[in-house]
């Protein structure tokens, strides 16, 4: 996915979505598809299909898929094949195959009931790859927002946080044990109000709330408190 953001025209795509605020993935894919039919075109180009005997078990037949996988990796965006074996009642299975043009082979196996089209494959691919860029965009400015939220509240190891909130749960005391200033996440000790019960958490910084941190202390526990 780093590969597909790193061309311009899609990761614009991704980008003006969540700006507009473009929600339900459905959307989502069809306001990127354009940029991707044009920047990273999936040209067709099928292999011959891996047709397994109705008695032939998954573990028999994995040597001749393996070897179709290796063939698909070595072809462009868009090369596939199907994986076929036949089911009882006269029904068939199918399993497809297709390459990215980047090192992955997408397999997809969704209940088709008959032989699937490459653009039904392809639509599949592409609307993973979309799905999965969305999330590391989404993933990136999150980072980007903790790490500038962390800026501000100047957190040190062993300062203590008092009245911490965290996802709506309030704790009396938050121990920071290491903070984190390339992802803006920091990792509390943490003690819950009305309870004995202790324990560590990593949290981003942007799901922190509290009232005010307290000095860093040199002889701050840290170090010695146990898991309770």
């Amino acid at each position: 996915m780093t590969t597909l953001l790193s061309i311009p025209a899609l990761r614009a795509a991704v980008e003006t979505a969540l700006d507009v605020g473009v929600f339900y993935q459905d959307a989502f894919d069809k306001a990127c598809r354009p940029a991707w039919d044009a920047t990273a075109p999936a040209t067709e180009s099928r292999l011959p299909d891996v047709v397994l005997s109705a008695e032939e078990t998954w573990l028999a037949a994995r040597p001749r898929v393996d070897a179709r996988r290796a063939a698909l990796l070595s072809a462009p965006r868009g090369a596939w094949a199907l994986v076929r074996k036949p089911l009882a009642g006269g029904r068939e299975y199918f399993n497809a195959l297709i390459h990215d043009g980047m090192g992955e082979i997408h397999e997809r196996a969704d209940g088709w009931s008959a032989p699937p089209t490459f653009a039904e494959v392809a639509n599949r691919m592409i609307g993973m790859e979309v799905y999965r860029a969305r999330h590391d965009v989404e993933r990136e400015r999150a980072i980007a927002r903790a790490v500038t939220r962390l800026s501000t509240l100047n957190l040190a190891e062993g300062s203590t946080l008092r009245d911490v909130e965290i996802d709506g749960t309030v704790y009396s005391t938050g121990i920071v044990e290491e903070v984190f200033p390339d992802t803006g996440a920091v990792r509390l000790f943490l003690t819950e109000r009305g309870s004995r019960n202790r324990f560590r958490s990593t949290v981003s910084a942007t799901y922190l709330r509290f009232r005010s941190p307290a000095a860093p202390r040199s002889d701050s526990p840290v170090q010695h408190l146990e898991l309770a």
